[in-house]
């Protein structure tokens, strides 16, 4: 069996948030490189995708994915970020919390995704 993709060194070197995030859904997951190849394969079967196609797709993915596993500089997009959590990985997204502060007055906010507007 394949190491997993992201130590926890990894998940803890990260500071970006979305790069963090994917990779502690990685960590969590257990996801070794065995099973992203095998997950990767199985959405390329589902899309009716050529295996050559689905090949390079997965390649040029964990090419992004590990460009900054040294220099923590992965450049990661929420488009990338939920075809990965949700094609992928096959994971639902429930909902998205973020927690922002605004620099000038040091006031934090807590937001999700289902919160209500007039809250």
């Amino acid at each position: 069996m394949s190491p997993l993709m992201f130590s926890k060194q990894d998940v803890e070197a990260a500071a970006h948030p979305l790069v963090r995030l994917l990779r502690l859904i990685f960590f969590r997951f257990g996801i070794t490189l065995d099973k992203f190849t095998a997950l990767y394969a199985d959405h390329g079967r589902r899309m009716r995708e050529d295996p050559a196609v689905t090949s390079q797709n997965r390649n040029n993915t964990r090419r992004s994915l590990e460009a900054g596993r040294n220099q923590n500089n992965m450049q990661l997009t929420w488009k990338l970020f939920y075809f990965i959590t949700t094609s992928i990985l096959r994971l639902e997204i429930e909902e998205i919390r973020v927690v922002i502060r605004d620099p000038s007055t040091g006031k934090q906010i807590e937001i999700g995704s289902n919160d209500p507007v007039d809250r």
